[in-house]
């Protein structure tokens, strides 16, 4: 009778040790092509979080940009980023009058792919709330700032200090011919 009240204590532990493993964390070493957020996911930093996300774009072809940048919550869409309203007599506006929606013949069309990663104090993760996970654009493969000179630097900077006489269009064609962009 001992041995199963044990064996039913081990068992209520295991369980409580899954819940509070519920939610998936994020592997750095998996392929650039399979990279996607998902629902619960954990990150160690910001950092990680978009380097999934800018993986995710350069393997779907899809735009996405930073609405929301910082240590404790981001918003990531889809979608080019809209351009800044140069008024310079209105100062400082609100977010919604800088970046107006894109329309075309009335109509709005934004793509409604949203990504809202906050960290979590608690368990000490950066984590995605909410996601929503549809597409209504086509892809496009225009990165705008996802793909910069520091990303091409951490992606290739052993290559480049292997080869320091190396030429800017050598860099060019192996970025598109990896990432084929």
């Amino acid at each position: 009778m001992e041995e199963l009240l044990k064996a039913l204590k081990s068992e209520d532990h295991d369980e409580s040790a899954a819940d509070k493993d519920k939610f998936p964390i994020h592997d750095p070493t998996r392929h650039w092509k399979l990279k996607k957020p998902k629902v619960g996911e954990k990150y160690e930093s910001a950092k990680q979080f978009k380097e999934c996300v800018t993986y995710y774009a350069l393997a779907n072809g899809y735009s996405i940009w930073f609405e929301v940048s910082s240590r404790k919550k981001m918003i990531a869409k889809c979608g080019q980023r809209p351009e800044r309203v140069k008024d310079t007599k209105k100062g400082k506006t609100t977010k919604n009058v800088r970046y107006p929606p894109q329309q075309k013949d009335g109509q709005q069309n934004l793509c409604k792919w949203r990504c809202y990663p906050r960290w979590m104090k608690k368990e000490g993760s950066f984590q995605v709330i909410s996601l929503d996970d549809v597409h209504t654009c086509s892809r496009n493969f225009k990165y705008g700032s996802l793909i910069n000179y520091k990303w091409i630097g951490k992606e290739f900077g052993s290559r480049i200090r292997m080869n320091p006489d190396i030429k800017l269009f050598e860099i060019a064609d192996l970025v598109m011919k990896k990432y084929k962009l």
